[in-house]
């Protein structure tokens, strides 16, 4: 056992506790899930897939990711209601975001410029259709609005290459994002976003 597979075990644990004992149906409301009372278990969508999360054993199908999974949690332990608003702000400005969202924006860039390099427009679109992204208005040539989770969307800006410039990326949450995760479970999600999208248009070096 790793180092790493230990301490996202830990934390595993400590979030299943903070959830024991919680109402599922209350959970449902307040994070945008579907509860169904008679099998115990929710139903919502994660970057296109649907899911199936038991209760109160906590067990996904189709299984998540370590760090997805633990996302989760968090989620359903921290929502509180508030809907999306529907607008982009940078990880920095999250709560407690200055360094650690600012770092992450700055590398999601540098990711972006990487993945995109010489990738057509159609590849790029396809890349983003398959993880359940839409397109939103937006200045930029592309702009897409993901849903991680149900009360938890986040976006990207594609600026195409021009003759001027290469290709680029930016990297947002939604504006409700502290109400349902902390800086840190935002940065797992831009990770988790951007490593489905380079499987798609190809690696990132950061």
């Amino acid at each position: 056992m790793t180092a790493n597979t230990t301490a996202y075990e830990l934390m595993f644990q400590t979030a299943k506790e903070w959830l024991s004992g919680a109402d599922p149906e209350e959970i449902a409301r307040l994070c945008g899930l579907t509860w169904n009372a008679e099998e115990q278990v929710f139903a919502f969508q994660t970057l296109g897939r649907d899911v199936r999360l038991t209760w109160p054993a906590l067990t996904a199908e189709p299984e998540l990711e370590n760090w997805h999974m633990l996302v989760l949690l968090h989620y359903l332990y921290r929502g509180d209601g508030v809907p999306p608003a529907g607008t982009k702000l940078s990880p920095a400005d999250m709560k407690d975001g200055l360094i650690r969202g600012g770092k992450f924006a700055f590398t999601a860039e540098r990711s972006f410029a990487r993945m995109l390099r010489n990738k057509p427009a159609e590849t790029i679109a396809s890349a983003f259709s398959t993880i359940g992204a839409e397109r939103v208005p937006g200045k930029a040539d592309f702009e897409y609005r993901i849903p991680f989770l149900p009360h938890f969307p986040v976006y990207v800006s594609i600026y195409l290459a021009d003759e001027d410039f290469p290709a680029s990326g930016k990297f947002f949450v939604d504006a409700a994002a502290d109400h349902y995760l902390s800086i840190e479970d935002a940065v797992t999600v831009g990770d988790l976003v951007l490593s489905m999208l380079e499987k798609k248009m190809g690696k990132r070096t950061i």
